[in-house]
């Protein structure tokens, strides 16, 4: 599977990792900042939050998605990625280099 080069995602993709972990508007724009690489001061600063209220976000984050730390995170935002990607594949719509599914081709 390959990543986005620079591994930046449209906002449709983010839509659908979002659905894809089930992340609600806040979390959802919680988890774009810390995959942009922001630290939490500035992610606080963009929200309009309390650091203390964004640690308590991304403390529950990490327990809803059953990771330890933003490594964690990254990694289960690239796996929904990789199922997001597959179920384009799947019901054979464009991937992102452009090719079809094999199954559709065999239609």
């Amino acid at each position: 599977m390959n990543f986005p080069t620079g591994c930046r995602f449209s906002g449709a993709t983010w839509r659908s990792i979002a659905r894809v972990l089930r992340l609600c508007p806040r979390e959802y724009e919680i988890v774009r900042a810390i995959f942009a690489g922001k630290r939490d001061a500035a992610i606080a600063l963009q929200l309009g939050i309390r650091r203390s209220t964004l640690r308590t976000y991304i403390t529950r984050l990490h327990r809803k998605l059953g990771v330890r730390d933003r490594s964690g995170l990254l990694l289960c935002v690239f796996g929904a990625y990789q199922r997001v990607e597959s179920h384009k594949l799947f019901r054979g719509t464009v991937s992102s280099n452009g090719t079809r599914s094999l199954f559709q081709s065999l239609l």
